[in-house]
């Protein structure tokens, strides 16, 4: 079964400059979307003034700190699988997927748990000498890195639908996801009505339920969409197999196949294969 054929887009095939910017349109906007949920939080978080807004941005530095430990699984996925479809192996695509999303789930979890282990050291490490400042860097970051593994998740689930040509599924999800982020600010935070005021944890709450809806978007399109997806069949709970651990993060992915059995299971290892000139013999 070649599965590049049944993705949503073959890279492969029609003019090039067509099939990249239809690509990449999405990609952009979604970073662009990503901007926005940053605008969203500090304008409605400025209306509790300048301490509240201090707060948050010592907790954001941690936020997004996590952002370059969440690429190590969704750049080796990405890379691995967008190679395993364009030579129709599905097999050893949905395994790197699996492997990638396991990585993730994993990763954001250990972080987590670092954070919150040492959130007092970590917020103190800014030197912040206002008492309603430091309680709500504290409040911030305990939300939005306790759940972090939301971020890491949606990071690694959008690298791998791209590596399938599908970067319209990633953008609807955080489209859905700024609009909820938005709705969710100001009930949030300001507490409008006989709802409670929450502040800055009320914004750490939209941003992580937003983030959640968004990587379950994702994931119900994984079984709702007709096309066939790498991420079907996935178990994320099962042993993660160091084997493509290892082979996630080689350089030699597009070189030659050769197939060999590591821990008594078959897999695809990547070798270069050096050129001779018979010339020089």
């Amino acid at each position: 079964m070649v599965c590049g054929e049944d993705m949503e887009g073959n890279l492969t095939k029609g003019p090039i400059l067509k099939t990249l910017t239809k690509l990449a349109i999405p990609i952009m906007a979604s970073s662009f979307l990503g901007t926005l949920y940053n605008l969203t939080d500090m304008a409605w978080i400025g209306l509790l003034g300048s301490k509240a807004v201090a707060g948050v941005g010592v907790g954001g530095m941690y936020t997004w700190l996590s952002q370059g430990l969440a690429s190590m699984a969704r750049m080796g996925g990405q890379v691995q699988v967008a190679q395993c479809i364009g030579k129709g192996n599905r097999d050893e695509a949905n395994k790197y997927a699996q492997t990638a999303v396991q990585l993730a789930t994993l990763m954001g979890l250990v972080y987590a748990a670092i954070v919150l282990l040492f959130l007092h050291r970590l917020i103190g490490f800014f030197h912040l000498d206002d008492a309603e400042a430091i309680a709500a860097a504290l409040s911030y970051t305990r939300i939005a890195c306790g759940l972090i593994v939301f971020s890491f998740l949606t990071f690694t689930l959008t690298g791998i639908y791209t590596a399938q040509g599908d970067s319209k599924t990633p953008f609807i999800a955080n489209l859905i996801g700024l609009v909820i982020n938005m709705i969710l600010d100001p009930v949030l935070i300001l507490g409008p009505g006989a709802l409670p005021e929450l502040g800055v944890a009320g914004a750490a709450i939209a941003t992580v339920t937003a983030q959640g809806i968004v990587m379950s978007v994702m994931i119900i399109g994984i079984f709702v969409q007709k096309k066939d997806n790498v991420l079907k069949g996935i178990r994320l709970f099962a042993r993660i197999p160091m084997e493509y651990v290892c082979l996630l993060y080689t350089s030699d992915a597009a070189d030659e196949e050769d197939s060999v059995d590591l821990g008594g299971r078959r897999i695809i290892k990547k070798k270069k294969k050096k050129e001779h000139d018979a010339g020089g013999r």
